[in-house]
């Protein structure tokens, strides 16, 4: 078996027995990607607005 497959594996036992941190984790984590990415739209169109 592969270590990413037992790491895969090891996380889905973490996930069955702490569902509800692992989900904060998850949300948290998307979170703060939808932050980076909207800032990245807004800084764009603020350089569009003043080339």
């Amino acid at each position: 078996m592969r270590w990413w497959k037992r790491f895969w594996l090891r996380y889905l036992y973490y996930c069955k027995v702490h569902w509800f941190i692992a989900a904060s984790i998850v949300a948290t984590a998307l979170w703060l990607l939808w932050q980076r990415v909207s800032l990245l739209f807004l800084s764009l169109d603020v350089v569009a607005i003043f080339a």
